[in-house]
């Protein structure tokens, strides 16, 4: 049973599981084990967040007034002389909004069961030979009831957006006024079917061990969405709309828009899958070892044409235990083994097909039926591969104490899919699409060392530490981006060889200029206060990916008291900052211009250049305004995108500590269970970054979670 009370008022979860499992011995040479488990939950969730109240606001701005009343940011204080103007002269709904009557209108509630259960059966015919099967099911449902009330700002603006008026017509609402209710069904049932064949057979120094299996597998998830206007939950009755009013919105005061999505919507995702895998490995006199393994894939996932399909993934495998050997004499280390493998897997993406598709809904001006192109044909689509080749090394020391493990691998992706760009002539423009136009590497090292402290009767302390390197670069890919905000905006759809995937791209900052401005460097490596234009101005800033991860684990137990904390580190990887000390801007319809915007802004604004010489002594360009000369809407994109603003997102994190107690057996048995736990967790306790300004980009702030469990198992 886990009860979570969340930060936001009206939003909370409960859910309860229960795992029920028998194994039975049914003859010497047939066992069955049949287990099924069931959860539920439920809860409820408040949609209305203060920290996003729909209008502009200062990090000194209350929610609520000196005298107790609830703080109200009126229509007339957000929005146009036009605008106001319309409301009060034709007596639409007033855009007033107060966050704090807000947080308790529009709440949702949430239901879900879940059931999986599944079946085992093992087959002995000899003792070397086997034969298992198993099947599971599972089924889930969950529901979202949101009902939006009539006096929130959500429903009185949705109203307002779809009011209008003609000659003909006078006034006009194309959506009634009151409670919106919107109902989300997720319906899921899965099965899967596996049959192995398992063979252990040994003969005087040699030793043969081998699999062979099937695995069916399929997913339905069906989804139901629908949307009642004027919805009396009271009496279950909601208003009919003219949907084709709704979506010619003729004479509309506000532009506002209406689909077919907005009364409701289905979806049905279907997968299929279907494996064939075998596994064999042999041994010489426990020494030396060999493995091999092999697996073809079939799905649903764009018919049944073999270029798709019928791509086998293959690997072999070498290892030696040296601690067999005659010449190995055991000391402080008692085990010792080498290991080595080499293999190809195989993958389709989902989201890319050499079939033209469509997504249709209905045409309300017209009717019937219109389809939209979502991608166009991709006849040269075929799998993306990846080569792996490792090597590791397994040790034990002190008599089991200590272990660690050691690995280097090397993966060379070959027919990756990238983007390239599109011919106008074959009919659908300039629009990017997916190709096997990629290669790409990674190696690194990872490492695990764990050590047995203390091992008393009464006394337990492990410690368990873990490090991982990767370093990745694209060898290949022809595609460039066509415009120079797009290498700064969409990396990974231009992604340049030699570089990681994951990269940031900047200008490279070049300082203040004796204005103030922020300057970069251009093509040419000259300073400029003018936002350049080429490719060539943009540089490699460093990847978004931590080169280098880690975590260092304890666990220290007494009797049946155990306490146990999680630390992890990352590091080698870079944030772009978006939380930067300078006003931005943007463009206002009724002035015709941009405009500078006033809202919350780093507080290392106060270090911003004041005068001529700061620019010695800051990097924070001053404060622009619409009616300053020097003022550009390009000048804060130029200096969000400099090399300024990448940061060290390097970072160390306490992500849990437990204080648990599993109750002793004497206990347990006299109440009839077979286990019983209680524990009390923290997590994410803290977070130290390598760069301040970083922390609360990686969510650093964000308060801890607390959680108290009790497990039993009967």
């Amino acid at each position: 049973y886990r009860n979570n009370a969340l930060e936001d008022k009206f939003t909370s979860n409960r859910n309860i599981g229960v795992n029920i499992r028998n194994t039975a011995t049914l003859t010497p040479w047939l066992d069955l084990e049949l287990g099924t488990y069931l959860q539920y939950d439920e809860g409820k969730e408040q949609t209305f967040s203060t920290l996003s109240p729909g209008y502009e606001y200062m990090p000194y701005d209350g929610l609520v007034n000196t005298n107790g009343t609830h703080f109200t940011s009126t229509g007339k204080s957000r929005l146009s002389n036009n605008t106001m103007s319309i409301i009060d002269q034709y007596g639409l709904y007033n855009m007033d909004i107060t966050p704090l009557d807000e947080t308790g209108m529009n709440l949702a509630g949430n239901k879900a069961f879940l059931n999986r259960s599944v079946g085992k059966l093992n087959i002995r015919f000899a003792p070397w030979l086997n034969y298992q099967a198993s099947f599971q099911y599972e089924t889930g449902n969950e529901r979202s009831d949101l009902l939006y009330d009539k006096n929130s700002f959500y429903v009185r603006n949705k109203v307002n957006s779809l009011a209008g008026y003609t000659a003909e017509r006078g006034l006009f609402y194309l959506l009634p006024y009151g409670n919106i209710f919107n109902r989300n069904e997720n319906h899921n049932n899965a099965y899967t079917f596996r049959q192995q064949l398992n063979f252990d057979k040994t003969s005087g120094k040699h030793n043969i061990t081998a699999i062979a299996g099937t695995e069916t597998r399929n997913n339905k998830l069906e989804l139901h969405n629908q949307t009642q206007y004027n919805y009396d939950p009271d009496v279950l009755s909601f208003d009919l709309l003219n949907e084709q009013d709704l979506a010619n919105g003729a004479g509309l005061f506000f532009n506002g828009t209406f689909s077919g999505s907005d009364v409701g919507f289905d979806k049905e995702l279907i997968n299929r899958f279907v494996s064939i895998y075998s596994n064999a490995g042999y041994a010489y006199d426990d020494k030396y070892l060999l493995t091999g393994s092999l697996r073809w894939d079939r799905s649903n996932l764009w018919g049944t044409n073999a270029r798709y399909q019928r791509k086998p993934m293959w690997s072999v495998g070498l290892g030696w235990n040296v601690f067999r050997e005659g010449f190995f004499i055991p000391g402080f280390v008692s085990f010792l083994k080498l290991r080595g493998s080499y293999g190809v897997v195989g993958n389709i993406a989902k989201d890319a097909a050499p079939y033209m598709t469509a997504s249709y809904s209905p045409n309300y001006q017209l009717g019937g039926m219109q389809g939209v192109i979502a991608s166009r044909p991709n006849p040269l689509l075929s799998w993306e591969r990846t080569f792996t080749g490792n090597i590791g090394m397994d040790i034990t020391m002190y008599n089991n104490r200590i272990t660690a493990a050691v690995d280097y691998y090397r993966k060379n992706g070959k027919d990756l899919l990238a983007n390239t760009m599109g011919v106008p002539t074959e009919g659908f423009g300039y629009s990017t699409y997916q190709i096997n136009n990629g290669e790409m590497t990674n190696h690194g090292i990872e490492t695990t060392i764990s050590a047995d402290i203390i091992s008393s009767k009464k006394w337990k302390w492990n410690l368990t530490t873990l490090f991982a390197y990767n370093k990745n670069k694209v060898t290949y890919v022809n595609i460039e981006a066509p415009f120079y905000i797009l290498q700064l905006d969409y990396p990974l759809a231009y992604p340049r060889v030699g570089n990681p995937y994951n990269a940031i791209y900047s200008y490279k900052w070049a300082g203040l200029s004796k204005d103030g401005l922020p300057q970069v460097y251009d093509e040419k490596n000259t300073a400029s206060t003018i936002i350049p234009t080429t490719l060539e101005a943009i540089q490699y800033s460093g990847t978004t990916v931590p080169v280098y991860s880690g975590s260092f684990s304890s666990n220290l137990t007494y009797k049946g008291i155990t306490f146990a904390f999680l630390l992890t580190y990352e590091g080698g990887h870079k944030i772009r900052n978006t939380d930067l000390p300078m006003l931005n801007n943007s463009y206002n319809n009724n002035m015709f211009t941009y405009m500078t915007q006033f809202g919350a802004v780093n507080k290392r604004i106060t270090e911003r250049w004041r005068k001529p010489g700061d620019e010695t002594k800051t990097n924070v360009p001053k404060a622009l305004f619409g009616e300053d000369p020097d003022f550009n809407s390009d000048v804060f994109t130029m200096y969000a995108n400099s090399s300024i603003n990448v940061l060290n997102a390097g970072n160390i994190s306490l992500r849990n500590i437990s204080l648990a107690y599993d109750f002793s057996p004497g206990f347990i048995s006299k109440a009839l269970m077979r286990s019983a736990r209680i524990q009390f967790n923290v997590e994410n306790l803290f977070m130290i970054t390598a760069d301040k300004s970083a922390k609360y980009l990686l969510g650093g702030f964000v308060p801890p979670n607390y959680v108290f469990g009790l497990y039993l198992g009967l």
